[in-house]
């Protein structure tokens, strides 16, 4: 069983929970961002044999298409067979992080 706080994704609040009964329906939807997919993926095998929670920092798939940066907190309870995905939109954190980061090595002035 799979549940997501859906509304990050601009989808129905039951759209995830009537439409994928597993992790591996997202890696193969495709939901995960190209660059992070097998990662994101590797590290809810990882928690399955651990029943542990953790944070991951990565970008998922919208309703219109675009990818967002979402902080998803994650527990696994294999005896259950149950993941709980927590997701929460740090879209905006994200990029102006990158802005600070690339103005404290560029001069105003001169780019």
């Amino acid at each position: 069983m799979l549940w997501l706080n859906s509304t990050v994704f601009s989808y129905p609040s039951n759209y995830f929970s009537d439409n994928f009964k597993s992790v591996d329906h997202l890696y193969k939807q495709r939901y995960y961002h190209p660059e992070e997919a097998k990662p994101f993926h590797s590290s809810i095998a990882s928690l399955n044999a651990q029943d542990k929670k953790c944070l991951v920092r990565t970008r998922l798939r919208i309703k219109s298409g675009d990818y967002n940066w979402v902080s998803c907190s994650i527990a696994v309870y294999s005896d259950q067979m149950i993941y709980y995905i927590v997701a929460r939109d740090i879209t905006d954190s994200v990029l102006f992080e990158r802005r600070l980061v690339y103005q404290a090595g560029h001069d105003a002035l001169t780019g």
